[in-house]
């Protein structure tokens, strides 16, 4: 029986969702230092997407194994 791998690509953001040049990667850090709420809700908006992401992945896996096991692969 042939093994099959499924590959995921995610792709990669900031913490504003979308790619920006270095200098305004320095001002950002910045007001994440000065502001321990602003880093709060950053930190928690990361964790929900990984989250998501994880859940993604599984549900779709859980999809193909069942589609795979109707088919008697």
């Amino acid at each position: 029986m042939p093994k099959y791998e499924i590959q995921v690509q995610v792709p990669r953001v900031n913490k504003n969702g979308f790619e920006k040049n270095q200098s305004q990667f320095l001002s950002d850090d910045y007001d994440e230092f000065s502001d321990p709420t602003l880093s709060f809700e950053r930190n928690r908006i990361k964790q929900l997407q990984d989250e998501r992401v994880h859940i993604q992945k599984k549900t779709f896996t859980k999809w193909c194994n069942s589609f795979l096991n109707r088919v008697s692969f």
